[in-house]
């Protein structure tokens, strides 16, 4: 009896999955998400890019599946734009691959790369498809040579039910804000401290999640020790315990993300506040307009400025009924990112148009 899984087609999957260790950032997360899915419509052969530089395992199957094995049906890459462009760059050794690829773009690095000529545009036009997060991306890569081949496909979050009391905003004071996001400068910490400074003894509580980075970690347990409302809370396993983490975030009053990060995309964090039902006040920086709609689900605030996070925080404070609603509308927004209709409308077409016939079969 024939194994099913040899009549699917090909895909050959590039990317940092880094099984058995917490995900360090939204390419590991949303690639943990893509491979069930992918293997349901294809025989996966996976290339794990975590610890590439340091594993020659890693590089030695790259060049066997790029050289020395016949051609996939299809190439997913969804790894780091330095990573993809050296790749892209072999490959046009073999050009056939490039032509059989489509490449997921991560974060918003990428479109800024081309437009200052590190990488060259030139590298990417075989490609089948180059799927970017916004339509902000994608304008940046016209203007820079690149339309043919570019489309959108949205960041995604697979759906949870909702949770939380709409009631926990009649308890403000105190502002029980959330920050989840690698602790690091570039991610906007400092200023956390700093917007604090300014308010006084403020009635706000600020409590952090995600992995700190090593070049922070002084300065940063340094300012918590100076400022007793801030509390570092470790790692919110939101991929292996969705339920209990949300579940967690719903309790909170708002998401706080005043990141100045020059690879930020489409910022996962703020669908997992819209999951959690969180209004966000973020920075207005890169993709997050595309996101993050003031007056409706939150507040934008110019980069870098202490006193305007400071502001935004003042008037989440004084506005609980606005909090209330906006938290209505960020979990109504949630349901536009599924990660399962987003795989079936926009990615599986474009990877397996074959598939459409059968995808009813996911949604059931």
């Amino acid at each position: 009896m024939s194994d099913s899984s040899s009549l699917k087609p090909v895909l050959l999957f590039i990317g940092s999955v880094n099984y058995g260790k917490d995900p360090l950032g939204g390419e590991e997360f949303k690639n943990r998400l893509l491979l069930p899915m992918l293997r349901r419509y294809f025989r996966v052969i996976l290339l794990d890019t975590a610890h590439w530089r340091n594993t020659p395992r890693t590089w030695f199957r790259m060049l066997w599946y790029s050289f020395l094995q016949p051609l996939p049906n299809r190439i997913l890459i969804s790894a780091s734009s330095e990573s993809t462009y050296r790749l892209l760059r072999l490959w046009h050794l073999r050009k056939a691959l490039l032509e059989r690829s489509v490449y997921l773009v991560v974060g918003g690095y990428f479109p800024g790369a081309v437009a200052s000529g590190r990488f060259r545009a030139e590298v990417y036009r075989r490609l089948a498809s180059i799927l970017v997060q916004g339509s902000s991306l994608q304008t940046d890569l016209a203007k820079n040579g690149l339309s043919r081949n570019v489309g959108v496909v949205s960041n995604f979050k697979p759906m949870v039910p909702a949770f939380g009391d709409s009631g926990r905003f009649n308890e403000i004071p105190p502002l029980r804000c959330v920050v989840l996001t690698r602790i690091s400068k570039d991610k906007g910490i400092p200023y956390l401290f700093q917007a604090m400074e300014l308010l006084g003894d403020a009635p706000i509580q600020i409590d952090l999640f995600g992995p700190i980075d090593d070049a922070f970690r002084r300065e940063f347990n340094t300012s918590l020790l100076k400022d007793s409302r801030f509390q570092y809370q470790g790692y919110l396993d939101l991929l292996n315990h969705p339920e209990e983490s949300y579940k967690k975030l719903s309790t909170y009053h708002v998401l706080l993300f005043p990141t100045q990060w020059v690879g930020e995309g489409f910022p996962g964090v703020v669908l997992d506040a819209y999951l959690a039902g969180l209004p966000v006040i973020a920075t207005d920086w890169n993709m997050n307009s595309e996101v993050v709609i003031p007056g409706e689900t939150g507040w934008l605030i110019s980069p870098g400025n202490p006193q305007a996070l400071a502001d935004a925080m003042m008037t989440a404070v004084s506005s609980p009924p606005k909090l209330a609603e906006f938290s209505k509308n960020s979990r109504e927004k949630a349901s536009l990112y599924d990660v399962k209709r987003i795989f079936i409308e926009k990615l599986l077409p474009i990877l397996f148009p074959d598939a459409m016939a059968t995808s009813c079969e996911m949604n059931g």
